[in-house]
C-alpha cells in the first residue's frame, strides 16, 4: 500500500507541480494521511488543526519556505525545505519523513500491543491494581480493581483522585506511599488501612519514566487483612495460654501447701496471697456488697457484678467472684477481682475452691481424730491407775484375812478377791489392747504429717 500524502499549498499551480511529483510513487490524500506538506500561509490558517494533529500519533509535517521561518512555527513542523529546491533532494526529505512515520506506526502497534499484553497481565494477577498520574488520578484499573470498586459502588472512576475513592480525603493521606515515591523517585511500599476496602494492605508504588520524565505510576495492593487478624489471633492466644499457665501455677503452688498445713486459716492465707498474683484478693464479711451477702446467704460462688453495689462502676469490666467460707465459728467470703476469666479459666478457679472446701473438711476430721487420740491415751492412763488402785487395797485385805479373820470369813474373803482379780485381769487385757491401738493411733498420725 503505498504512503497517503496530504499537500496543503495556497497556490494552485505550486501545488499542483508537487502532486504531478509525488502522484507517481504515492497516494494523494486528505484523510488518513502519512504526511502533510504545507506552506507558510495555509500553516498559519491552519495552526489550531495542526496542534490537534501533533497531539496524536507521529505524522511528519513538512514546510515549504521561501525565506526565514518565525519561531513559532517552527514548534509546528517537523521539516523545513526551503524552495526552490531540487526534486532529488526533495524526495530524499519525504522519504525520510515517511520511515519516521513508518517507524511512529510500528512503534504505536508495539505500544499497543504491550498495553494489552500488560492490561492481560495486570487482569491475571489476583490483587487490585492500578495505573495513576502523577496527579494521582486513575488511568487505568485490573478487573480485580474492578470488581472492588463495583463492590463499595463506584462505577465511574477513570480521572478520579485515588485518595478522594478509597480514604474519602480531598488530598493524599500521610501514609500514602505515592507521596513518598514522589519525594524520592523510587519504588515505596507502606501497609495501611483502606477504609472504602475494610482491611490492612500492603500498597507498592513503581514509577514508571519517559525520557527522564515521571509519566504514570504502578499502584498495586496486596490484601494482608487475614494475615494481620490470625496474628491478633495468635497474640490473643498467646496471652490466653500465658495467663492460663500462671492460673496453673497458682493452683500448683496453693495445693502444694495444702497438704503441709494443719490449720485451714493458714490454708486461706496461702489461697489469697497466691490469688492476689491475678487480681486483687482477700478476705470479707462486708454484707453491704451485694456479691458478698448473696454469697454468704445463699452459701454458693457468686460470679456476678450488680448495678446496684457502690463497686458497680469500678469491677462492671472485671470478673467479681465470691465464695463463702467458714473459719471457725466466723462466715466471711473470699473475694477476687481478676480480668474477665474465659469459662475454662472460672472453672479452673471453682476447682481450686472446692479444693480448699476439701482441705477444710480433712482438717476438721482431722481435729476430731486429734481429740479422740487424746481422749482415748487420757482413758489408758486412767485404766492403768484403777488397776494399781484396785490391786494394792486387795493385798492389804488378803493380808488382813490373814491375821484377823477366822476359816469361814477367810474362806469368803478369798472368793472375793478372786473375783475381783479376774475383774482386774480383764481390765489389764483392756488396757494391752487399747496401748496397741493408741501405738497404731501414734504411727498412723505420723505417717499423715510426713505426707
Amino acid at each position: 500500500m503505498k504512503p497517503k500524502i496530504k499537500i496543503e499549498i495556497a497556490v494552485k499551480s505550486n501545488r499542483k507541480l508537487v502532486e504531478e511529483l509525488l502522484s507517481e510513487k504515492y497516494e494523494i490524500s486528505s484523510k488518513g494521511f502519512d504526511l502533510l506538506i504545507i506552506d507558510e500561509a495555509m500553516l498559519k490558517l491552519r495552526m489550531e488543526e495542526i496542534k490537534k494533529l501533533k497531539s496524536g500519533i507521529f505524522v511528519p509535517i513538512l514546510l515549504l519556505a521561501r525565506g526565514k521561518v518565525e519561531d513559532e512555527l517552527w514548534e509546528l513542523v517537523d521539516e523545513v525545505v526551503r524552495t526552490p529546491i531540487e526534486k532529488k533532494e526533495f524526495l530524499k526529505r519525504i522519504e525520510a519523513l515517511l520511515r519516521a512515520r513508518v517507524q511512529a506506526v510500528e512503534l504505536k502497534k508495539h505500544s499497543e500491543m504491550l498495553e494489552l499484553e500488560l492490561a492481560t497481565l495486570f487482569d491475571s494477577i489476583g490483587n487490585p491494581v492500578l495505573i495513576l498520574s502523577p496527579q494521582f488520578e486513575i488511568l487505568y484499573a485490573n478487573r480485580k480493581a474492578k470488581e472492588i470498586l463495583e463492590i463499595i459502588g463506584v462505577k465511574e472512576f477513570l480521572g478520579e483522585k485515588c485518595h478522594k475513592i478509597f480514604h474519602g480525603t480531598e488530598e493524599p493521606i500521610e501514609v500514602c506511599p505515592l507521596l513518598s515515591m514522589l519525594r524520592s523517585g523510587k519504588i515505596e511500599t507502606r501497609e495501611m488501612e483502606i477504609p472504602a476496602l475494610g482491611g490492612s494492605f500492603v500498597v507498592t508504588t513503581t514509577p514508571i519514566f519517559e525520557n527522564g520524565e515521571l509519566k504514570k505510576i504502578i499502584h498495586i495492593a496486596v490484601d494482608v487483612t487475614p494475615l494481620r487478624e490470625a496474628e491478633k489471633e495468635l497474640k490473643s492466644l498467646f496471652s490466653e495460654v500465658s495467663r492460663l499457665n500462671e492460673l496453673l501455677r497458682v493452683i500448683y503452688n496453693v495445693n502444694r501447701q495444702m497438704v503441709k498445713r494443719k490449720y485451714f486459716g493458714e490454708v486461706i492465707s496461702d489461697l489469697v496471697r497466691e490469688l492476689s498474683k491475678l487480681g486483687e484478693s482477700h478476705l470479707t464479711s462486708d454484707r453491704s456488697l451485694k456479691c458478698v451477702n448473696k454469697a454468704i446467704e445463699g452459701k454458693e460462688i457468686v460470679r456476678d457484678c450488680f448495678e446496684d453495689c457502690k463497686l458497680y462502676s469500678e469491677h462492671k469490666d472485671k470478673q467479681v467472684i465470691a465464695y463463702p467460707l467458714e473459719i471457725g465459728a466466723e462466715v466471711g467470703v473470699l473475694l477476687f477481682i481478676a480480668k474477665r476469666l474465659r469459662e475454662s479459666e472460672f472453672e479452673l478457679i471453682k476447682t481450686l475452691l472446692e479444693d480448699v472446701k476439701f482441705v477444710k473438711e480433712k482438717l476438721e476430721l482431722e481435729g476430731e481424730r486429734i481429740k479422740l487420740l487424746e481422749q482415748l491415751k487420757k482413758n489408758i492412763d486412767e485404766i492403768a491407775y484403777l488397776v494399781d488402785g484396785i490391786r494394792n487395797p486387795l493385798a492389804v485385805i488378803l493380808s488382813n484375812a490373814e491375821l484377823f479373820a477366822d476359816e469361814q470369813l477367810k474362806q469368803k474373803i478369798y472368793e472375793q478377791v478372786l473375783k475381783i482379780d479376774e475383774i482386774i485381769s480383764r481390765l489389764d487385757v483392756v488396757w494391752i489392747e487399747s496401748e496397741k491401738m493408741k501405738k497404731n493411733l501414734d504411727q498412723s498420725a505420723k505417717e499423715g504429717s510426713e505426707i
